[in-house]
């Protein structure tokens, strides 16, 4: 019988990111343990109290693992936001990426992740910083573009208009599950662009 393969370095690093994720999915922040996380990445424990000193470091670790993955991907989860000309376009692609990146490891997490946001406001300042300010600010660039174009009025650009249709991507996917390219459109022409816009 061959012995297990011992993962080394970023093998290893990826393999307890993706435990970190499955086991936070599952069990939430206080079932997240540093012998569970093991467990499941076929790990040792000690290889994680050397890289991480508690549970909350490592599931930033893990975040921000998920987002440099997915910035090199083929589905960005809202982490890009490509300029073509058009804000509604430009709108209907990012939140559909957007979307699509909800139904990955990444978009499990982010109910039990909500339930931290009292109990640990450090962690939670972190993940707006990591994951929520960077796509705002892909959101208010393009509405910026846009004024600048003469498309919308530079009064449009405003942080409950820049936030409003990813926040509904949000509530939408958490509450009924999965959006369709449609669903997007639809908030999109229904909710950030008002009619007289487009």
């Amino acid at each position: 019988m061959n012995a297990p393969v011992r993962r080394r370095g970023a093998d290893l690093e990826h393999a307890i990111f993706a435990a970190t994720l499955e086991q936070l999915a599952d069990h939430g922040m206080a079932g997240l343990t540093f012998e569970n996380v093991a467990a499941a990445a076929g790990a040792g424990k000690a290889s994680l109290y050397r890289r991480w000193t508690d549970p909350e470091q490592l599931v930033l670790a893990a975040l921000a693992w998920t987002e440099d993955t997915a910035e090199r991907s083929d589905h960005p989860g809202g982490t890009r936001l490509q300029p073509v000309g058009d804000l509604r376009d430009e709108l209907i692609a990012f939140l559909s990426d957007l979307a699509d990146g909800l139904t990955t490891p990444v978009g499990r997490v982010l109910a039990p992740l909500l339930l931290e946001r009292e109990r640990r406001p450090e962690m939670w300042q972190r993940i707006v910083a990591l994951l929520i300010e960077p796509r705002q600010r892909l959101v208010t660039e393009a509405f910026g573009r846009a004024a600048a174009r003469g498309e919308i009025p530079s009064s449009a650009v405003s942080p409950s208009r820049v936030s409003a249709g990813a926040a509904l991507v949000l509530a939408r996917h958490l509450t009924t599950g999965p959006l369709s390219r449609d669903d997007i459109v639809e908030v999109v022409d229904d909710v950030v662009l008002p009619a007289r816009w487009r």
